[in-house]
C-alpha cells in the first residue's frame, strides 16, 4: 500500500462560553507517496494518547470522508465513530495528551499512521469551559456573614467609632460594649444597627 502524506493545513477550536460544542475541527490534504492529491473517499482514525505520543489511548473514533477538488479534507474531533473512551470526560487539564492521525486511502479501516503531534493551547479551551461554570455560592468565613448581598464582618476585636454628642464614650469588650453619653443622644432609627450586645447609659 502507497504510504499516505497529510500536510496539516488547520488545527481549530472553536468555543463559546457555556455552550462550547465538545469538538475539535481538524483539517489537512491528502496525498500519495508522489504528492499526487486524493479526492476519492478516506477513511481517517483518531487516537488520543495519554502523556506522550506512546502513551496509552484514551480516546478513539473514525471518519469516512471525501477530500475535495484539491485534497482538501475536513473532521470534528468528537463528532466521529467512537471506539474507544468519551471524549466529553477528557480531563484537559490534568495531563499532556497526543493526537495521532491513520488514514485508509480506500475508504476502509485498513489504517497507515500518518502522524503524532502533541495538543496544546487550543484543545485547552474545553477545560476553560468549566471555569466559566463555576459555582457563584459562596460561603463566609468564622467573623463573615452575608447577608442580603452584604459582607459583614462580626470578628472579635474590631475597632469601634461611634459619634455622638456631649462626650459620647465606649468602654467594655466585645461582643459586651458600654455606650455612655453625658447628655441626651438621638439616632435615627433609620441608620441605626446593633449587630452585638451593647449597654446604652446617660
Amino acid at each position: 500500500m502507497k504510504r499516505i502524506v497529510v500536510i496539516i493545513c488547520l488545527f481549530i477550536a472553536g468555543f463559546v462560553k457555556s455552550q462550547a460544542p465538545e469538538k475539535i475541527n481538524y483539517q489537512g490534504i491528502a496525498r500519495d507517496a508522489l504528492g499526487n492529491i486524493i479526492t476519492t473517499p478516506i477513511g481517517i482514525k483518531f487516537e488520543i494518547h495519554q502523556g506522550g505520543a506512546t502513551g496509552p489511548v484514551i480516546y478513539d473514533e473514525t471518519h469516512t470522508i471525501i477530500p475535495s477538488s484539491v485534497g482538501v479534507f475536513t473532521a470534528a474531533i468528537g463528532g466521529g465513530a467512537v471506539g474507544t473512551g468519551t471524549f466529553s470526560n477528557i480531563s484537559w487539564g490534568t495531563n499532556s495528551y497526543f493526537l495521532t492521525v491513520n488514514m485508509d486511502p480506500t475508504g476502509g479501516t485498513s489504517y497507515s499512521t500518518v502522524g503524532t503531534s502533541q495538543l496544546l493551547s487550543v484543545p485547552y479551551a474545553l477545560y476553560a469551559k468549566t471555569s466559566g461554570n463555576a459555582s457563584t455560592t459562596y460561603s463566609a468565613g468564622a467573623g463573615i456573614s452575608i447577608s442580603s448581598g452584604s459582607i459583614i464582618n462580626t470578628a472579635m476585636n474590631q475597632t469601634v467609632n461611634i459619634t455622638g454628642g456631649g462626650g459620647t464614650t465606649v468602654s467594655g469588650t466585645y461582643p459586651n460594649y458600654i455606650i455612655t453619653s453625658s447628655t441626651s443622644t438621638s439616632v435615627p432609627t433609620s441608620s441605626l444597627q446593633i449587630n452585638t450586645l451593647i449597654t446604652l447609659q446617660h
